[in-house]
């Protein structure tokens, strides 16, 4: 019974389709209309090998092959339309399509348009499109565009776009644009841009001009109007100064300034010899104001970890400190400067009387408790410094 109903069904939808070819007038691009289509694999379907049709609804046991499509389209492994298609395609394994798509397309794999897309696409493994494109993209592994997106892109690994982005981006690994972007970026591990407009963050930013927010360990770009947040901050036609200053703790520092003027990082490291040297490596915030003349005043906040007698001593031995620096410019690339600083001790190092924390302290520190293994000692110091750059 059952194989006699699918018998029937099969001549039915056979002589729909070839009656419906017949009876529908062709559209403005030469495609004949099809109501309903039905194929095994083509060219083995209602179709037959006349493929300069448009259709409606088109059903593939395993794939399908038209000029256009206007309406829905469903095959269990894939679709393939040489022109264009408006409407919902959904295939087991991809959807082709040379010219451009408007509406839905989902697959196990892949969906490929040639030229513009509008609308969502769903992939497991990568959208990839020549053209523009405008709506959500979802894919398991990529999205790659060769034109302008607007909209949403979210992916396992790249978001790869030759042209220029607006909206917002979520890669697992990377986003990289050939164009502007302007929008919202996320990646596992590094935003690439030409130029940003908006608010990035991953561990690695990347970009020519930056106007809005970047958040990472390592932001790079050659000029900033905004904030970067991150660990290195390097901003090509930004902020780059080199001091050396000596205080109570450490006799000889040295520092790279990198970023903004307003919001900078610091890198430096400090030595103070003797029969017992101690060596700093430092990181740190700050900002600069100007006084106008060349003076300036620089509030910085830093945080020191203290090697006794060695580079590296593994317990936490960290000299906090913030500093208000007041200076000038003496030569077009030599300043002077002096100010206060407010230091803050936490230690677990074990000394050399049996005693917990670090004698680095000076002997006017006016706080010092012990609570477990840890010594906080406090104390107000001084520095003394020049710029150079």
């Amino acid at each position: 019974m059952k194989r006699i109903t699918t018998i029937i069904a099969l001549i039915v939808l056979f002589a729909f389709g070839n009656s419906s070819i017949k009876a529908q007038p062709k559209t403005e691009k030469g495609y004949q209309p099809v109501i309903l289509q039905a194929a095994l694999v083509y060219p083995f379907g209602t179709n037959g090998k006349y493929v300069d049709v448009e259709n409606y609804v088109s059903l593939n046991l395993i794939a399908g092959y038209a000029a256009a499509l206007k309406g829905l389209e469903v095959s269990g492994f894939g679709s393939a339309l040489k022109d264009y298609g408006e409407g919902v395609q959904v295939a087991g394994f991809g959807n082709i399509v040379n010219n451009y798509f408007k509406g839905v397309q989902v697959s196990g794999f892949a969906n490929i348009v040639g030229n513009g897309f509008s609308g969502v696409q769903i992939t497991g493994f990568a959208n990839i499109g020549g053209g523009d494109f405008e709506g959500v993209q979802v894919s398991g592994f990529t999205n790659i565009g060769g034109g302008t997106v607007s909209g949403l892109q979210i992916t396992g690994f790249a978001n790869i776009n030759g042209g220029n982005v607006e909206g917002f981006q979520i890669g697992g690994f990377t986003n990289i644009n050939g164009g502007s972007v302007s929008g919202f970026q996320v990646a596992g591990f590094a935003n690439i841009n030409e130029n940003f407009d908006g608010f990035q963050i991953s561990p690695f930013n990347i970009a020519g001009n930056v106007s809005g927010f970047q958040i990472g360990v390592v932001n790079i770009s050659k000029s900033m109007r905004g904030l970067p947040i991150g660990i290195i901050t390097y901003v090509k036609d930004g902020y780059q100064k080199i001091d050396v200053w000596g205080n109570e703790s450490f006799y000889m520092n040295a520092a790279f300034k990198t970023g903004l003027k307003g919001f900078y990082n610091i890198i430096g490291v400090g030595f103070r010899p003797g029969d017992f040297s101690r060596y700093g490596l430092t990181w740190g915030i700050g900002s600069e104001i100007p006084l106008g003349k060349g003076a300036f005043v620089n509030m910085e906040a830093t945080a020191t970890q203290i090697g006794e007698d060695e580079i590296w001593t593994n317990k936490l031995n960290l000299l906090n400190q913030f500093k208000l620096n007041f200076g000038g410019m003496v030569a077009p690339k030599l300043g002077i400067y002096a100010g206060p600083t407010f230091n803050v001790l936490v230690s677990e190092y074990i000394n050399a009387g049996g005693g917990i924390g670090s004698d680095i302290a000076p002997s006017w520190h006016f706080y010092d408790e012990t609570n477990g293994n840890t010594n906080i000692k406090m104390w107000i110091g001084l520095n003394l410094g020049l710029r150079i750059l």
